[in-house]
Order: C-alpha cells, then structure tokens, then sequence
C-alpha cells in the first residue's frame, strides 16, 4: 500500500495502520482509504478539499493527514470501498427496519457528514 509522502510508486509500509484491514481504495488525488474487518474506515494522505473526512480545520492546499485515522460517521456497517479521480465511496449494509436506530430511517448519510465530498 502507498503511504502518503514518499513520492514512490512502490508499495511502502503505512505506518499506524492496524490489523484487520479488509480492503483498500487510493484515490488520484492523493488520499488512501483502509476498510476495517469491523466495517470501519480509516483515511490518510491529501486532505486539500477534506477528503480524508478529517474536518474543516485540517484541509487546505497542502495539508494531509498523515497517519490513518477513523472517519466519522463511517465507524461501522461498512462493506466496500472504492475511490477515484476526485471522489470515493463507501456503501454501507443496508439495515432492516428492526435494526435501525431509533428516530431514523431509510439510510440516508448524517447531514454533517463531509467524507470525500469535493464541493470545487
């Protein structure tokens, strides 16, 4: 897996990445992804536009985040990764209406969430 700042195409250790990890999504523009066994996601590298999920306060022009580190709102419940040019995804499992928490319903993202969102 690339690390961040090695300017390598060659895979590279990723340190503070734990055990456990399920599947991996780079993005062009400089982010990596790690999905966790558990379903949770960790993000590192270029973090100009917040793509790393890491809140407003650690993107910019040359900012990154420089250890993987959990994304919010992606903690759980996540099958699936996947990243390119200027955007990633990740696809959740779908909950039947007995294992949805209470006061909410069809699925739909938490409104504050920012992972990966390119508004440019």
């Amino acid at each position: 897996m690339l690390s961040w700042d090695t300017g390598s195409v060659a895979p590279d250790i990723v340190e503070g990445l734990p055990p456990g990890v399920a599947a991996v999504a780079a993005g062009a523009d400089g982010a990596r992804y790690a999905l966790l066994a558990g379903g949770g996601v960790l993000a590192w590298g270029a973090n100009g536009r917040g793509q790393c999920g890491a809140g407003a306060r650690l993107a910019g022009p040359g900012r990154a985040v420089k250890a993987p580190r959990a994304v919010k709102f992606l903690e759980t419940e996540v099958v699936a990764l996947a990243a390119g040019d200027r955007h990633a995804l990740a696809v959740t499992r779908r909950l039947d209406p007995g294992e949805r928490p209470a006061g909410t319903s069809g699925g739909a993202a938490p409104p504050e969430s920012s992972f990966m969102r390119d508004d440019a």
